[in-house]
């Protein structure tokens, strides 16, 4: 039998268990599981030998990428295989811009196409707090979110071409960025947004902007999400991003006091255009608009510090988010924040009821995931949030493309027995 070291070279694989097991829990400490080692691929070529090693050798695959998930999504599930973690972190090339796009490999952070993209004079339209240690892979594999989606949307939006290798050790690849592409199914689409179930996205194109003009940050309190949507809605194309934070949070973070409100409210818009409010506190130079979102950025280990149990992520129709949160606040301790401008919160629990805070967004019209994923943490709910006809042509697309369920099984779907 062909070893594991053979295929990738024995200094990618790591099988020292004090070494495994960064890679085998989750940021929150919430997931974790077993896995005989972590293989740490260079190349397209050496993925697809992993991959076709792990089919022959009966191994399931993990994919990770930076590790930064919440759900469960890059760490094993239980099962009765060994797993094999993929970690993408060396996938690193190619890292360049081209056009308007950057194109770059799947280990690369999306702090460093930030950077890429500033220094041509252009922005990459997606930003979260874990930019420095998230990479474009997995971004991409989950459809990730963040501050900016009021401007520019989600990650699917920015995707322009991705290579991937599939279970079999195949190679797929749609680069070149056209416009427009009528030319069959859209796998590149497919790929985006489905958790590494389907394969191991290697590099990616992503479509890049011309700057924002100049912005102001300005915080205030308000007394509901309508008025802060209003507040945002008041900014027009100018708006950059509306975040918002509930009191009890907002000053666990050391935020200025803004009253007695019980949401605080952060707003970013063009300078030239902002319509804000006298009582807001404003910052224009670039070291206090980092102090203001400091607050808001600092929210998810602000929850941990405080003991957060259970981290839920959910989308809920603007209309009804006052309703939602009003619910929440009364079933359950927790802290809320979030993006207010797409309906996109984060609810930290202190006590174990996402079950029911997924139940009540499926009540309220909601998706039970957000920007996060579906992970290991969801896959229950998600059968309620799309309806079983939905999941039962998802796990078909599943077997035709994973027919040995190799790829990150116990993510998205449930395990079938």
């Amino acid at each position: 039998m062909t070893e594991l070291s053979e295929v990738v070279g024995p200094e990618q694989v790591l099988t020292d268990e004090g070494v495994r097991q960064g890679y085998e829990t989750d940021w929150t400490g919430r997931f974790t599981g077993t896995c005989e080692a972590v293989v740490r691929p260079g190349t397209a070529d050496e993925v697809a030998a992993v991959l076709r090693w792990a089919v022959d050798n009966g191994r399931a695959v993990h994919v990770q990428g930076g590790n930064t998930g919440l759900v469960g999504g890059s760490v094993p599930a239980a099962g009765d295989r060994p797993v094999i973690i993929l970690s993408t972190t060396r996938l690193r090339t190619p890292l360049e811009v081209v056009g308007r796009s950057a194109v770059v490999g799947a280990g690369v952070t999306l702090g460093d196409v930030q950077r890429l993209a500033a220094q041509h004079g252009l922005v990459y339209g997606v930003d979260l707090a874990a930019r420095d240690s998230a990479t474009i892979g997995g971004t991409v594999a989950t459809n990730a979110g963040g501050i900016r989606v009021c401007k520019y949307g989600m990650t699917r939006m920015q995707v322009e071409g991705l290579e991937a290798v599939l279970p079999d050790g195949s190679l797929i690849s749609r680069m070149n960025g056209l416009a427009k592409d009528n030319t069959g199914f859209d796998l590149v689409g497919l790929l985006t947004g489905s958790e590494g179930t389907l394969g191991v996205i290697t590099a990616v194109r992503v479509r890049l902007h011309d700057p924002a003009e100049e912005s102001v940050v300005a915080v205030l309190g308000v007394d509901s999400l309508a008025q802060a949507l209003e507040l945002a809605h008041a900014q027009g194309t100018g708006l950059q991003a509306a975040e918002i934070v509930d009191r009890r949070a907002w000053a666990e973070a050391g935020g200025p006091d803004l009253g007695d409100h019980p949401w605080a409210l952060l707003l970013e818009s063009d300078m030239e255009t902002a319509e804000l409010p006298d009582e807001a506190l404003v910052a224009t130079e670039g070291p206090d608009r980092a102090r203001l979102w400091h607050f808001r950025e600092s929210q998810s280990e602000v929850a941990q510090q405080m003991g957060v149990k259970q981290k839920v992520d959910v989308a809920v129709p603007l209309e009804r988010l006052d309703e939602f949160t009003t619910a929440v606040f009364a079933a359950h301790p927790c802290t809320i924040f979030g993006h207010v401008a797409d309906g996109s919160l984060h609810v930290e629990l202190f006590d174990h009821g996402e079950d029911d805070v997924l139940a009540t967004v499926v009540d309220f019209g909601g998706a039970v995931s957000a920007e996060h994923g579906v992970g290991q943490a969801k896959t229950t709910a998600v059968v309620d949030d799309r309806g079983p006809d939905a999941i039962a042509a998802m796990r078909a697309i599943k077997r035709a493309w994973d027919p040995h369920d190799v790829m990150n099984p116990g993510v998205l779907f449930t395990v079938v027995d």
